[in-house]
């Protein structure tokens, strides 16, 4: 009997909303600095890996101000517990988000600038219980997420189906019987197009990684994500995997 081939798509991939590039690196006292090529703010993460993980993370603007705060349950798995707080670089609060071992579970307060309220809503365990915005004028306005993911056109479905039509496993890869994973990483821009298309962790074949890439680029654009009522630049992360079953 024949082996059969399996390409695998694992779904949900990571999502990352835009930001500039960034790199690591360790220090010897047990905490990480993460440092932006372009100088627009910069994040120091005190991690206890004594117990689990836990960490408390401070990121700054260029100017030294505070930018935001973070609590982690479990920094690695990026799991936060606690209150997440954001500030406008004039020091007027933006954000304050309850959230519990990775939930949100409590308040999510966002703020316009001069700090006048702009979302009260209220969690439970990941599930909106209540809600309101409201404009700069202080009016309600008709409620919408504060996160909005980009989408593929037509939605997840449509998502694995053009990855099942689109992705063949390379002939000589299959003759060789070569497998493995692929992390691809790509930019989605606010016009929806897709972008900066990298292997951010190499399967070990070329074969494999350049098909990934290769579907990569013939996707068609997508709908950009929102965050605050705003379109933005994001990236995502979808791991590839090629064997045989």
């Amino acid at each position: 009997m024949k082996n059969l081939l399996a390409i695998l798509f694992f779904i949900p991939t990571i999502m990352v909303w835009g930001q500039d590039t960034t790199y690591f690196y360790e220090s010897d006292y047990d905490w990480y600095k993460e440092k932006p090529i372009e100088p627009t703010s910069y994040k120091i993460a005190y991690i206890d890996s004594v117990y689990g993980n836990k960490a408390f993370v401070a990121t700054y603007f260029a100017s030294g101000k505070i930018q935001s705060e973070e609590y982690y349950f479990n920094y690695k798995r990026h799991i936060l517990d606690g209150k997440l707080k954001e500030w406008y670089e004039n020091g007027q609060i933006h954000r304050e988000v309850d959230y519990k071992i990775g939930k949100l579970h409590g308040k999510y307060l966002v703020y316009w600038e001069d700090g006048s309220p702009k979302r009260i809503d209220n969690y439970k365990k990941d599930r909106l219980i209540n809600g309101k915005c409201l404009n700069a004028d202080g009016e309600e306005v008709t409620h919408y997420e504060y996160e909005k993911y980009p989408e593929f056109p037509g939605g997840i479905h449509a998502f694995y189906q053009f990855l099942r039509e689109e992705i063949k496993y390379p002939k000589e890869a299959k003759e060789k019987g070569i497998e493995g994973k692929v992390l691809i990483r790509f930019v989605i821009n606010k016009d929806g197009t897709v972008s900066d298309i990298k292997i951010k962790k190499s399967s070990g074949n070329d074969l494999l990684d350049k098909e990934a890439i290769r579907v990569t680029k013939k996707m068609p654009n997508w709908k950009p994500g929102i965050i605050d009522g705003e379109v933005v630049k994001s990236w995502y992360i979808l791991p590839i995997e090629f064997r045989f079953n």
